[in-house]
């Protein structure tokens, strides 16, 4: 009796794929600089900007010289437009839709700050090997280059698209997530005011304390109002402005990574899979697009009478159609 088919029968091991045995592979010191690396750069880029054009569209002068204070206009601008739009105005529907448009109108202005770090981002995570690897030969423990190699060797280089969609997805978690805890832990009982608008006057006054003008400003509570000529103080908008923003930057990083690594691992494998199963034709000179082999085959046949064997002779796998 043939054991042919229950040979068959027996369950076949999947075929080793790009990342097999990698994951038993230890993340060299040259990834784990890679990582910090771009966290903090990441971070500390985004957070300058971000301070700096909210400083210019909230406390900049109306216009420098010649030139119109553009960031300020605009926010101006978005901000009555959410307000009294024909479509769905937020004013008039509370204190919260309110406050949503001011949140709204502020992150349209910062979230720049983000946009600028991404071409440092996409250029990073496309050399992530390189520069995890001149750490490791400088700095690595032995065999560490070669670890990382096969590591990193095979994650796919990330497009604009992957970045665009890491950059989208963070933003509107990290604010959607924002506003979601603004609204449920609400205001502070003492004070009355939101806890967020609290922490960040509090965080504020007291970065304003590490300035020779300021050390007064930290002394003052929370709930006092601060004169014109403290509140100009450098430190103390400073500190208002980025005490939210070190959270939310730390948090879209993080996101933005996952999304825009996810996203060209799924795009690197989806491209092998059509690949593998064959690529769709290309057009011919004429503009046209070649038939398949199954087409060319049975085409034939009509001119090839008393000719079977050559009509169908040919055993090559058929090209996939345009259209699938």
């Amino acid at each position: 009796m043939s054991n042919t088919p229950i040979i068959a029968a027996l369950p076949k091991e999947p075929p080793p794929t790009e990342t097999s045995g990698v994951a038993d592979l230890p993340k060299t010191t040259g990834e784990k600089f890679y990582d910090g690396l771009q966290f903090t750069v990441g971070k500390a880029m985004i957070v300058v900007i971000t301070a700096a054009l909210a400083n210019v569209a909230k406390y900049g002068r109306d216009s420098y010289g010649p030139v119109p204070n553009y960031l300020k206009k605009f926010q101006g601008w978005f901000h009555r437009t959410l307000l009294t739009n024909s479509t769905l105005p937020l004013g008039g529907k509370g204190e919260f839709a309110e406050r949503a448009a001011n949140a709204a109108t502020n992150t349209m202005v910062v979230c720049h700050g983000g946009n600028a770090f991404a071409p440092v981002m996409k250029w990073m995570e496309n050399n992530r090997e390189d520069i995890a690897n001149f750490i490791n030969r400088r700095w690595g423990k032995p065999g560490e280059t070669e670890i990382a190699h096969e590591r990193l060797k095979n994650n796919p280089h990330q497009t604009w698209g992957d970045i665009f969609k890491g950059r989208m997805a963070a933003w509107g978690l990290v604010f959607g997530g924002f506003m979601s805890i603004d609204a449920i832990i609400g205001k502070d009982k003492k004070t009355g005011l939101y806890h967020f608008d609290k922490y960040e006057e509090w965080f504020g006054r007291k970065l304003a304390g590490f300035s020779k003008t300021g050390k007064d400003i930290a002394q003052i509570s929370v709930g006092t109002a601060l004169s014109r000529a403290q509140e100009a103080n450098k430190f103390y908008r400073f500190g208002k402005v980025t005490a939210l923003d070190l959270y939310a930057t730390s948090a879209a990083i993080v996101i933005w990574n996952f999304v825009s690594r996810l996203s060209a691992k799924k795009r690197h494998e989806q491209n092998r899979r059509i690949s593998a199963e064959g690529a769709p034709a290309e057009k011919d000179d004429a503009g046209t697009m070649p038939a398949s082999a199954d087409a060319r085959r049975f085409s034939d046949f009509p001119s090839r009478a008393g000719s079977f064997s050559n009509a169908v002779r040919s055993d090559q796998p058929a090209a996939l159609s345009p259209s699938l």
